[in-house]
């Protein structure tokens, strides 16, 4: 199995990136916790929603759930994004299951999140969006210093094609 799991700030482009490379999917029932299927064999974890998609919908407690899907999954594609599953230890968990594991750090300037966040009607509070711009920053640096490999992305200007950040990936939606 490949996976990939996409991280940054509120407003970064994550899910609109997710969204822009799997479309929409079905929804996974009977696991526990929100997952969708994909074209190409692609689990992701969490769920396609137009307001928290991905992970943020999930309960705190959802990593072992999580864990123990990934282990157990014939899926060849697994991918996720967002803060819920974001830690270290998970990260290093679904490396550990995959042939090959990649981390994606989306970064935009801020003021382009801040009009993102806006637009989509986001009550974050400063404080709240800083600390998880710092969360994402350094998860980011821990994973590269651990060795682990780790693309960052500026969605400044868009998003890349997925090929074009996940080599071998499946490409049609």
């Amino acid at each position: 199995m490949k996976s990939a799991y996409v991280i940054g700030a509120p407003g970064t482009g994550k899910s609109t990136m997710m969204r822009s490379w799997l479309g929409e999917g079905l929804p996974i029932v009977g696991l526990g916790f929100a997952c969708t299927q994909h074209h190409g064999g692609v689990l992701q974890l969490g769920a396609s929603h137009p307001t928290f998609p991905g992970t943020d919908r999930l309960s705190m407690g959802v990593m072992p759930k999580a864990l123990d899907l990934v282990a157990s999954s014939p899926a060849p594609f697994v991918i996720g994004e967002g803060d819920r599953l974001a830690s270290l230890k998970f990260l290093q968990a679904l490396s550990d299951a995959s042939s090959s594991f990649t981390l994606i750090y989306a970064q935009c300037p801020p003021d382009v999140a801040e009009e993102r966040r806006e637009a989509r009607g986001g009550r974050q509070s400063k404080s709240w969006i800083k600390g998880r711009d710092t969360k994402s920053r350094r998860l980011a640096l821990a994973w590269a210093v651990e060795g682990g490999k780790t693309i960052v992305i500026n969605t400044h200007n868009g998003t890349p094609e997925m090929t074009d950040v996940l080599p071998g990936w499946p490409s049609e939606r």
